[in-house]
């Protein structure tokens, strides 16, 4: 190994010699045995690349470094290590100050408003259809004013059916949505409550789909508890630093008087709570920029919507025809904007079947997202989807991804009212 050392570092080939025969490690001891005994290279060696020489040279002019600049560097490093942690540190805690002083604000801003009764009854609606369960002995009629293929509509059709509540449907013209001129509340859906009473009946107008998902779901789930008390849980504010948008506390919860055997439950509770933000925050948002693409699809979307909401039936013929082609040109510029808002890929479709596949994966090769039975969440992924079901975008997605075996359950257990065991369990809600 000397002899050959030596003579390739007295040859021209030594760069050829290093990368082909000899590793770096075993090269820079022969290098500086070399240059020790005073033999030059030919060819300039770069040492400063050699790791292994780094490492010797930099623990070497530690070594011989004196003790107190030794002392002096680590004090230093030490210092500035605290300075930095330090600056962290007043960082973390002005963020923090910051965020407190916004929820401040925000809670100064907010109003909270009174509790959704109605002092007097809606005038009677025209009544588009009327879903019938002869089952249900919970008193309470339930008007649902709505769009038919709107998601968040859908998402409260879906939860009525699988439970089996009996309740009117009263399809809202988006146009000039003549229907709801006695309401304040100019959104849908809207569900409204006309609770029995021994001298007169009390109205109640619900807002927001997952408030009256929620809160008919607690009364199932609290047979002891009447709406009234459970109303309560649900507050509404109106925000003056958002043009007084309504805020709706505590829409994905369900309330619980018995806690024997809760903390159990507390896994599967978040989870069913967390999807269903996720179909409201991603998957809905995805909706509108695949249905409305292009002109052609937004059109064709909106005929079908006028066939599985019975327009020509419910509506004149000037306002469906209003309806189906101006709706279609507002809602695929509406598409647009969605799309860029939400960071929604060029081609939108590939959005869908991200998280059509995510939604599959979050089934665990279970039937549904709930086990063996739908949750809350299955029902609202249910609904959002439903809501396209005649479109072009809805089709391809079923080709593309998995989520059409899900999907086909889940629209049996609806239609076979698998849930309406607990509507019969509770009976009748005061």
């Amino acid at each position: 190994m000397i002899v050959l050392s030596r003579y390739f570092l007295n040859s021209t080939s030594i760069s050829r010699f290093s990368t082909c025969l000899l590793p770096k490690r075993c090269l820079s001891r022969i290098v500086l045995d070399a240059q020790a005994k005073g033999q030059p290279s030919s060819r300039p060696f770069p040492l400063h690349s050699c790791r292994c020489y780094a490492q010797k040279a930099k623990a070497a002019e530690i070594k011989e470094m004196p003790a107190d600049k030794r002392k002096m560097k680590y004090i230093v490093m030490g210092a500035v290590g605290f300075g930095a942690y330090i600056v962290a540190l007043i960082f973390y805690e002005k963020a923090a100050l910051d965020e407190r002083l916004k929820e401040e604000r925000r809670a100064k801003s907010l109003t909270m408003q009174p509790l959704p009764y109605l002092q007097e009854p809606p005038p009677t609606p025209a009544i588009a259809r009327s879903v019938y369960n002869p089952n249900d002995k919970s008193g309470l009629k339930l008007t649902l004013y709505q769009y038919q293929t709107c998601p968040f509509c859908c998402k409260v059709r879906a939860f009525l059916d699988y439970y089996g509540f009996s309740y009117d449907v009263v399809e809202v013209n988006s146009i000039t949505r003549k229907d709801i001129k006695w309401s304040e509340y100019k959104k849908v859906p809207a569900l409204v409550v006309e609770v029995p009473g021994d001298k007169k009946s009390t109205f109640i107008q619900l807002k927001d789909s997952n408030v009256i998902i929620s809160l008919l779901s607690s009364c199932l789930r609290n047979p002891g508890e009447s709406l009234d008390t459970l109303l309560a849980s649900y507050p509404v504010y109106s925000d003056a630093e958002n043009d007084n948008k309504l805020q709706f506390d505590n829409r994905y919860f369900i309330m619980y008087t018995e806690i024997e055997g809760l903390p159990k439950k507390q896994k599967y509770i978040k989870r069913e709570r967390r999807l269903r933000r996720w179909v409201d925050d991603k998957f809905v948002h995805t909706i509108s920029p695949n249905v409305f693409r292009t002109p052609s699809e937004a059109l064709q979307a909106f005929h079908w919507y006028s066939q599985a909401g019975e327009w020509d039936k419910v509506f004149s013929s000037w306002e469906r025809l209003l309806v189906v082609y101006a709706g279609a040109a507002v809602m695929w510029m509406i598409g647009k904007k969605l799309k860029k808002r939400y960071n929604i890929s060029p081609d939108p479709r590939l959005t869908l079947y991200d998280q059509a596949d995510l939604w599959v994966r979050e089934l665990n090769e279970e039937d549904f997202v709930g086990g063996e039975n739908p949750n809350l969440a299955d029902l609202g992924m249910y609904g959002a989807l439903s809501s396209m079901e005649g479109c072009k975008a809805f089709a391809e997605m079923l080709e593309k991804t998995k989520i059409g075996s899900w999907y086909d359950k889940m629209k049996g257990r609806i239609q076979e009212r698998r849930g309406e065991y607990k509507l019969v369990e509770r009976s009748i809600i005061t």
